[in-house]
């Protein structure tokens, strides 16, 4: 702080940097590099305290949902209002399980906005924008930096968010907990984000910077539909290599049961892979049903043909 002319000056170094959302391709490298760089802050803050970071901020995840309560009075869309209450009630099933969370300090913002990249477009530069850190859920860093980072505009944003995931694990592990409480994490503050904007717009119905941003962010959110829980679960614990409970049970039941191969010559067998993370789920096929019925009837076919039965 410096005073000058009669005023104090806080006065701040200048951070090179492309903003992340000035790129409009997000490479695999790049969304590696990501969630190593942000599991490396998760890691040093998770030691780090200051009483400061202990306020109410409306960015703060903890929050969201009893402001949502009120904002949803703001959205005019019935169909879209409806599927935030459903989100709020969603939420309120998670609340004994968010309760015995990690909690830590948390920069809370790091979105396409606040992460800058080098020359290369590749590797992060630094952060920006402070404003939001509160004392708050560790795993909320990385609900928001998915959503606002890697699925939003992205036309592959499930598997762009299972890069990310990976690569943060690796450097700050996530408990299977947090993992089971991610997606709904990442609905809330979709629905939080849809609920300000609402709110803004009917404040100041001309701010045109505000309304294209709505118009994005409304998008996205309709592609978190409940309906992809499942889904989306079963993706982010595999990207944490972490069992869910139905894959233990499967390999309780082999263990226990005398089943023997079909095949005698297993030199001819190969494993088309449908799992969350397959690449047959690629270029949206994972939004579009009769788009993956074709992937894998193509690669069984593929199968067929290099294999004379």
């Amino acid at each position: 702080m410096i005073f000058v002319s009669s005023h104090w000056w806080r006065v701040l170094n200048f951070l090179e940097g492309t903003m992340l959302t000035t790129v409009p391709f997000r490479s695999k490298k790049l969304l590696q590099n990501i969630g190593k760089f942000v599991g490396g802050i998760s890691q040093q803050l998770s030691s780090f305290s200051h009483e400061a970071a202990e306020r109410p901020i409306q960015w703060d995840l903890q929050q969201s949902a009893g402001l949502l309560e009120n904002w949803i009075t703001f959205v005019e869309d019935e169909e879209l209002k409806n599927n935030i209450l459903s989100i709020i009630e969603t939420w309120k099933t998670k609340i004994a399980a968010i309760s015995k969370v990690r909690k830590s300090v948390i920069h809370a913002d790091l979105t396409r906005y606040n992460l800058l990249l080098d020359d290369s477009g590749e590797n992060i530069q630094g952060i920006i924008d402070f404003g939001d850190v509160c004392f708050s859920w560790t795993i909320g860093e990385l609900a928001v930096l998915i959503l606002e980072s890697a699925m939003t505009g992205s036309p592959t944003p499930f598997a762009d968010a299972y890069e990310i995931i990976q690569s943060y694990h690796k450097i700050f592990p996530l408990t299977k907990e947090e993992v089971l409480l991610l997606y709904p994490l990442i609905q809330l503050r979709s629905a939080t984000i849809v609920g300000a904007s609402a709110r803004q717009l009917s404040m100041e119905p001309d701010n045109d910077y505000v309304r294209k941003q709505a118009i994005a962010d409304r998008e996205m959110f309709q592609q978190l539909s409940s309906d992809k829980q499942d889904f989306a679960t079963a993706l982010f614990l595999e990207a944490c290599q972490i069992k869910s409970e139905k894959n233990l049970d499967i390999e309780r039941f082999f263990k226990k049961s005398n089943i023997k191969p079909v095949f005698a010559n297993k030199n001819i067998l190969e494993i088309i892979d449908i799992s969350p993370a397959s690449e047959i789920y690629n270029d949206g096929a994972w939004n579009n049903f009769e788009q993956s019925r074709k992937k894998h009837k193509k690669s069984i076919r593929k199968w067929f043909w290099t294999n004379d039965l």
